[in-house]
């Protein structure tokens, strides 16, 4: 069973070259987002896993341009 943690973006970029080290097989490595950072991974059985970390909002990013 592989745990994560709730990985901050700096942190993803290192559990990303910690896995891959192992032979964990990415599809995408992580990437900035509009919703966040996002990684896709393959499972030794062949399914796609999608691992995001949501951005933090606030109602400021909701308002209309000026």
């Amino acid at each position: 069973m592989l745990s994560l943690p709730h990985p901050t973006a700096p942190v993803w970029r290192k559990t990303f070259a910690e896995l891959v080290a192992k032979g964990v097989e990415y599809i995408q490595e992580p990437s900035d987002r509009p919703y966040g950072v996002e990684a896709v991974l393959r499972d030794n059985s062949g399914n796609w896993l999608v691992l995001v970390e949501q951005k933090l909002y606030s109602a400021a990013d909701f308002q209309p341009a000026d």
